[in-house]
């Protein structure tokens, strides 16, 4: 669904999420999809962008801040 979002964009991502396992999302060296814990109360996921070159992530619901546990990534291709 996400790979397909993007390929309309004009980008790509990988198919599928790639776990972090221990380290941080911060060490990426490219832009990438992050997935987020979910939220307990409705269990959904929580996406973020991840901006590799500004070194912060993008939350596109703007929410209040709040700390997410990143727990893998989608990684963007850029041509």
């Amino acid at each position: 669904m996400i790979a397909a979002a993007f390929k309309r964009l004009g980008l790509k991502c990988d198919a599928r999420a790639r776990p972090l396992f221990g380290r941080s999302y911060k060490e990426l060296t490219h832009d990438a999809v992050l997935l987020a814990d979910r939220d307990p109360m409705t269990w959904t996921w929580h996406w973020l962008v991840w901006d590799s070159k500004a070194k912060r992530v993008i939350d596109p619901a703007k929410r209040a801040k709040k700390r997410f546990k990143v727990t893998s990534y989608l990684k963007i291709y850029r041509d």
